[in-house]
């Protein structure tokens, strides 16, 4: 019934112009029609409106009833013959201004009331949003431009014949062969555009069977342990020169071929924190064992806060354009990673946890790497032993598994309760990591 409502106006449309052929738009017909398509149908889409629930297409409607009664009652000769003869252009000429005229205002374009119908509350706000219904509203006033001009071709060239193919067909056909196309289309494309591709069934996930975890569409950059029976030790060896490809070699000039940890450090403190002297503990011992230790300060990073939509469950990725996804894609290329975070009222900092909350997409979609990773947190006190704990469990977001944790207790900048432990658990760590 809903959906019957919405096409309502143009069916008034239809019968308006079906009248009109038959009874070649006489005015004697035409007078009560135009009059009785006012006080219906202005009223009913002027109440649609109102709530909400009708374009600004259908406020294109309204003014061609409105042009039409005031045509063939007050100005016969003039107006009245335009509506007659030019029916269809009207109407895409009033679709167009409709389309056209309120974003060149500051209006919202007209597509949203269409897009709202099927993407959720939470998105309506967003950037992106708004800016593919603003790209999409400009092409439907292109493609109602376009069929002004089309409806116009038997007029101008009326030796041509076939009035009908270009004043119905035509434009019918263009609506449903580019316009509906394109609605589809290009939100996807766009999306696709900024790496927010629709999670795929191609992704590597991990299933169990019988306790043994099975690895399929394992990359060629990942090294596990082998049925075999080889260690992690067995199969990492450093890269040579010949296991290098040429772009490979033109991307990595200058570099050394040791292995890269990523640690994300989700403390206000950048770089003379506790968490960072414990990052820099690690980082002394891990390149003793071939690793190159990044740290990433998320206090840096431009990362909003997740607006809880679920679309990247669907998508595999958030559509908020900000430096989150660089980071991810940070960690889920290293070869190892490390998550970091003093604690804050017996949690990770509010940095760290904006940064988790908006990894959603990848937590539903298993990561194709199996890599070690480690977990670290320093308190005042209490509760670093529970943030570490949380710290392993989420590393597998990003295709890492808990090597161990190093935890520790803060007696000041740069001073930790037992000191000579911390670091020797970090050079154990270490050791395990590589």
């Amino acid at each position: 019934m809903k959906r019957l409502l919405e096409y309502l106006g143009w069916v008034g449309f239809s019968l308006f112009n079906m009248v009109g052929a038959i009874c070649q738009f006489r005015p004697e017909i035409m007078k009560p029609l135009t009059m009785a398509l006012v006080l219906v149908f202005g009223p009913f889409l002027g109440e649609r409106r109102r709530r909400g629930q009708a374009s600004d297409l259908d406020l294109g409607l309204m003014a061609y009833f409105f042009l039409a009664a005031l045509g063939f009652w007050l100005f016969p000769q003039s107006l009245g013959r335009i509506m007659a003869g030019y029916s269809a252009t009207v109407l895409y000429v009033l679709l167009f201004l409709a389309a056209a005229v309120p974003p060149m205002l500051g209006a919202a374009p007209f597509t949203l009331y269409y897009a709202r119908k099927t993407a959720p509350q939470a998105v309506w706000e967003t950037a992106l949003f708004k800016e593919i219904n603003r790209h999409l509203t400009w092409f439907w006033a292109a493609l109602f431009a376009v069929n002004a001009l089309v409806t116009l071709v038997p007029h101008l060239w009326p030796h041509l014949g076939w009035p009908w193919f270009f004043i119905f067909v035509l434009p019918m056909a263009l609506f449903l062969g580019v316009g509906f196309p394109a609605n589809r289309w290009y939100p996807r494309y766009r999306q696709r555009r900024l790496g927010l591709a629709r999670a795929g069934n191609s992704t590597a996930i991990f299933a169990a069977s019988s306790g043994a975890a099975s690895l399929t569409e394992v990359p060629r950059s990942t090294e596990i342990m082998s049925n075999s029976g080889k260690s992690f030790t067995e199969n990492r060896k450093p890269k040579t020169e010949n296991d290098i490809t040429a772009p490979e070699k033109e991307e990595e000039s200058g570099m050394s071929a040791k292995y890269k940890a990523v640690a994300v450090n989700g403390s206000p403190h950048e770089g003379f924190g506790n968490t960072s002297q414990m990052l820099a503990m690690l980082k002394e011992h891990l390149a003793k064992e071939d690793f190159e230790l990044e740290e990433i300060f998320l206090s840096r990073q431009h990362i909003e806060y997740c607006a809880g939509c679920g679309m990247c469950i669907e998508k595999g990725a958030c559509w908020i354009r900000d430096d989150h996804k660089g980071v991810v894609k940070k960690l889920l290329d290293a070869d190892a990673v490390i998550l970091a975070s003093p604690v804050y009222f017996r949690h990770v900092t509010a940095q760290m946890k904006t940064f988790l909350d908006r990894s959603l997409g990848y937590g539903h979609r298993p990561r194709g790497t199996w890599k070690p990773g480690l977990a670290v947190s320093v308190s005042a006190g209490w509760g670093e032993t529970e943030v570490a704990h949380y710290l392993a469990r989420v590393l597998g977001v990003y295709g890492a598994f808990p090597v161990g944790e190093l935890t520790a207790i803060g007696v000041g900048p740069g001073g930790f309760w037992g000191k000579e432990a911390v670091e020797a658990r970090a050079g154990d760590l270490a050791r395990d990591l590589a």
